[in-house]
Order: C-alpha cells, then sequence, then structure tokens
C-alpha cells in the first residue's frame, strides 16, 4: 500500500514538473515573439502556416525543436517497451488486465507510428517538389491518412467492433481464431 501511494506522488511531481516546464516554455516563446515581432500567420499563396520577422534559428526552436524532441522521446519509450513486451518481460498484473494493457499499448504504438510518418511528410517529404500545390496535397493527405489509420486502429484492436473476433471457424473441435 505504502508503494503504491509513493508511486502516486511520483507521478504527481513528474507531472507538476512537466505542466510547469511546458509552461514556462509557452510564455518564453510568448516573450520572444512580442520583443522580436515574429508572428505565425497562415498564407494563402502557399496554403500554409508560416513565420514572419522570424529568424530560422528562433522558428526551429519555437516549433521544430520541441516537435522532434517530444516524437523521438514518445517514439524511443515505446520502442523500449514494445521490446519489454516482446521478450515476454512480466508486467506484474493478472492476465486479463496484463493483456488489456498489452493491446492498448500495441493500438497507441501503431497509431503513433501513423503520426510519426504524417510529421515526416510535413517537414521533409512535402518539399521534395517545390510546388505550393504539392505542399498542399501531400500534408492535408497524410494529415488525413494518419487520422483515417488512427480510426482504423481503434476498430482493430476493438474486440466487440472487430469483423474477425465475431466469427470463429471450428476445426476438429480446435478454435482457430481463440479469443
Amino acid at each position: 500500500m505504502i508503494k503504491d501511494e509513493n508511486e502516486r506522488s511520483d507521478a504527481g511531481v513528474f507531472t507538476r514538473i512537466m505542466i510547469t516546464a511546458g509552461m514556462i516554455y509557452g510564455s518564453g516563446v510568448s516573450v520572444s515573439d512580442i520583443l522580436t515581432g515574429c508572428r505565425f500567420v497562415y498564407n494563402f499563396d502557399t496554403f500554409a502556416f508560416e513565420f514572419h520577422n522570424c529568424s530560422e534559428f528562433i522558428s526551429n526552436v519555437e516549433v521544430v525543436y520541441p516537435v522532434f524532441a517530444a516524437a523521438a522521446t514518445s517514439l524511443i519509450g515505446n520502442v523500449l517497451i514494445a521490446l519489454w513486451l516482446i521478450k515476454g518481460v512480466s508486467m506484474g498484473a493478472g492476465s486479463t488486465s496484463k493483456d488489456g494493457n498489452t493491446r492498448m499499448f500495441w493500438q497507441g504504438f501503431a497509431q503513433e507510428l501513423f503520426f510519426a510518418n504524417d510529421l515526416i511528410w510535413q517537414q521533409f517529404l512535402s518539399n521534395l517538389v517545390d510546388s505550393p500545390w504539392w505542399q498542399f496535397l501531400s500534408c492535408s493527405f497524410m494529415w488525413e491518412l494518419a487520422h483515417t489509420c488512427d480510426g482504423l486502429m481503434f476498430l482493430v484492436f476493438n474486440e466487440q467492433m472487430n469483423v474477425r473476433s465475431n466469427f470463429s471457424y471450428e476445426q476438429e473441435g480446435v478454435d482457430v481464431n481463440p479469443r
């Protein structure tokens, strides 16, 4: 019981640190934008948001580096957990709870890969062809594809909505589609 309370308080401290760090970062970005006159506005000619009156360094510090850092941290953490699950390390929970948590992890991991793909397209691959139309099409398509696949992952991993799990084919008394 004491261990659980300590773990909860550690999680609470971590959460407070993360929220405080985010607020400090956001305040710093706002102050630097006011001081430098930097603005993030929508450009109707290129169908994209752009920085105006900002140096490349400022735009990278404000948007690109934090997004890449968050994506890399999340992806590395999920890869480590995936390796841990693949190796079969016990999570210390009951089998039903463990299976449910494992399924939720794999669903989240698959969904995160779609959004990582979207991030790569928006930052790098959308600039392969120097055309506003290509950039708009590639960014919009990958954004919509990521959200569509995100919804499909819900259908794949949700037992009540999964079409395959509603059918059971038995062959000589052995269920080939166990649940």
